[in-house]
């Protein structure tokens, strides 16, 4: 049997956002279903127009999503712009060279420009800041 919403608490997340890079696909896609089911309004971002479109019309509800390459800092800019105040930040975008993610270096330019991302949203949440803030990014945690 399947539980539908009304069978079960109310969602614990009403009343507030979420902003999630690479949010459309694994565990970014998963995080975003879940945060519209608990009700908060979700906005995923990624590389890809065709995908984002996808993942907002197969999960429904308070969802949007913005192209953006974290890899240009022009689009970093217009992301920041785009979303505005978040209670919840996850940070998953990431991408790297083809290697194996033990050979991945933190200093890796490309690694950088995550750290970037979450220095330009995070400013954009002050005051007050993100009840949240999830990096599920790899490499040096002292950025």
């Amino acid at each position: 049997m399947v539980v539908g919403r009304s069978a079960l608490p109310p969602p614990e997340l009403t009343n507030q956002t979420a902003l999630i890079t690479g949010g459309t696909a694994g565990i970014g896609l998963a995080v975003a279903r879940l945060l519209v089911w608990e009700g908060a309004a979700v906005m995923v971002s990624g590389r890809d127009q065709e995908r984002g479109e996808k993942a907002v019309n197969d999960i429904g509800g308070n969802i949007r999503f913005v192209q953006a390459d974290l890899a240009d800092p022009g689009s970093v800019k217009s992301l920041v712009l785009q979303s505005g105040y978040a209670d919840i930040i996850v940070n998953n975008a990431t991408s790297f060279p083809a290697a194996l993610t033990v050979e991945h270096r933190p200093d890796h330019p490309q690694r950088r420009t995550v750290v970037d991302v979450k220095r330009a949203v995070l400013p954009k949440t002050v005051p007050p800041p993100p009840s949240a803030l999830v990096d599920t990014t790899p490499g040096d945690r002292r950025n």
